[in-house]
């Protein structure tokens, strides 16, 4: 919130959206932003992969580029709560313990 106060104080417009908000104090905060041009930041920790895919998806839906980080990050890769494609099973290996005479030795 600091960062938002410095930034209004040298003349920069700052709307700041956080998650102690409401949807409705969220939507009320973007009103102010209807209709105006110029850059978005979007400040974001490691503690906000769930939204790195739907925010990755949304800037190439509209254009915008993606930045480098949020391109590579693992979480931005696949939409949060699925499993990505891996191999089938059968391609596993498996533990087998050595065989003596045809019988697993499991002693070792």
């Amino acid at each position: 919130m600091q960062v938002a106060k410095n930034l209004d104080k040298n003349g920069y417009r700052v709307t700041t959206l956080n998650g102690g908000k409401s949807q409705e104090q969220r939507e009320i905060s973007l009103e102010g932003r209807a209709g105006k041009t110029g850059v978005a930041t979007t400040f974001l920790t490691l503690g906000d992969t769930d939204v790195f895919y739907d925010l990755k998806q949304m800037l190439i839906q509209s254009n915008s580029s993606v930045p480098p980080e949020l391109a590579k990050h693992e979480a931005s890769k696949f939409k949060p709560g699925t499993i990505p494609d891996r191999p089938p099973r059968r391609n596993d290996t498996v533990f087998a313990p050595p065989l003596n005479n045809g019988v697993p030795d499991f002693k070792g």
